[in-house]
């Protein structure tokens, strides 16, 4: 449990990283990879606010010790107790925790089930909405455009073969 907390930090910091080594494909997520074994790899995206470049929010996703884990991020100065919600079509909302306040915002993240996971790979709409200090709901649309080609290019950056990760997914699909 404390390597995944550990893990978790670190991703966040990397999730307010410049893109090193992001994907050059025509996909809204990008693809990020420790630099030191290109082992562990995750997709990310950051949705900001177009007047002053201040980010409203990250979403990175990363499987791990056969775990799918999602990473969310939201700036400072919201109601903690609420957590993050993340909302996928009309589905209900999966909520998480804040785990850890920083200077660069407040962060969550969890183990999702191998089934919503794929809800997530096949949306069509995807928000992450929290609260802000007085309880009114922020949503913040996130494009699910290029995410499974992103999720995959991660996993074949890992040194699995293209057709290797593509049988994976599609066994799991039946």
């Amino acid at each position: 449990m404390n390597q995944l907390c550990n893990r978790i930090v670190i991703l966040f910091v990397a999730l307010l990283m410049p893109c090193i080594g992001q994907s050059a494909s025509k996909s809204n997520w990008a693809v990020r990879c420790d630099t030191q074994d290109n082992k562990s790899c995750y997709i990310v995206q950051n949705v900001f606010l177009d007047s002053n470049k201040r980010r409203l929010a990250g979403l990175a996703f990363h499987y791990q010790q056969r775990k799918y884990i999602v990473l969310a991020s939201v700036p400072l100065g919201v109601n903690l107790r609420s957590g993050i919600n993340i909302k996928i079509d009309n589905k209900p909302y999966i909520n998480i925790p804040y785990q850890i306040c920083n200077p660069q915002g407040c962060h969550g993240g969890q183990a999702l089930t191998y089934k919503v996971w794929r809800s997530i790979l096949r949306a069509k709409k995807l928000s992450v909405i929290y609260q802000d200090p007085v309880g009114r709901g922020i949503g913040v649309p996130f494009s699910p455009n290029g995410l499974y080609k992103s999720w995959r290019e991660s996993r074949n950056s890992k040194g699995k073969s293209k057709s290797a990760a593509s049988r994976s997914y599609r066994r799991r699909r039946r």
